[in-house]
């Protein structure tokens, strides 16, 4: 016979899991219809419940077994591409760290050790994308770079992405260089 708490279980796992998948799916329509498995999964959880019985805890796992979104820092003296691409990455399942200097992006990148990916502008003043990406990299040997440009035509041995751009740019080329979210 199968126990009560058996079900619940079952169920709430079940949402956990649609829960991790709207996390990392990169479709939005995707992500709403795990996020409606998971509201289901619930009700279903709850329904197995006997009255007056309380949700229980499980343990899911260890931390790094779960998914996690990557830190992209977003490098941008333009306040609207800064924003558009940051909403591009964070539509991605990334986490997004935004930066309007190179200046400030050495200071993030001083003070946040999670962040992997760098995506810059080439065209800055002060400091250039190349000279941030240049500085970065002997900060953090194993930070991911991609250029961004309007202007430049290559990104002098980094991966390149030419605004204007699309989200589906974006994902394609990280998904050749960076990785994903």
């Amino acid at each position: 016979m199968v126990d009560s708490n058996d079900n619940h279980k079952k169920y709430a796992r079940f949402a956990a899991h649609s829960l991790e998948m709207a996390t990392v799916a990169t479709d939005p329509d995707s992500r709403a219809l795990q996020r409606e498995m998971a509201i289901e999964w619930l009700k279903l959880a709850e329904a197995a419940l006997e009255p007056g019985e309380d949700w229980l805890v499980y343990d899911l796992g260890e931390p790094e077994s779960l998914p996690v979104a990557r830190a992209v820092l977003v490098v941008d003296d333009d306040p609207q591409v800064l924003d558009v691409t940051a909403w591009m990455l964070e539509d991605l399942g990334c986490e997004v760290i935004t930066a309007p200097s190179a200046k400030d992006a050495l200071q993030k990148l001083a003070t946040l050790p999670h962040i992997e990916i760098l995506i810059t502008d080439v065209n800055m003043p002060d400091m250039n994308g190349y000279q941030l990406a240049d500085a970065a990299t002997q900060m953090r040997d194993r930070l991911k770079v991609i250029m961004l440009s309007g202007r430049e035509i290559d990104g002098r041995g980094y991966p390149f992405i030419r605004k204007p751009f699309l989200r589906e740019d974006l994902n394609a080329t990280m998904a050749l260089t960076t990785g994903l979210c």
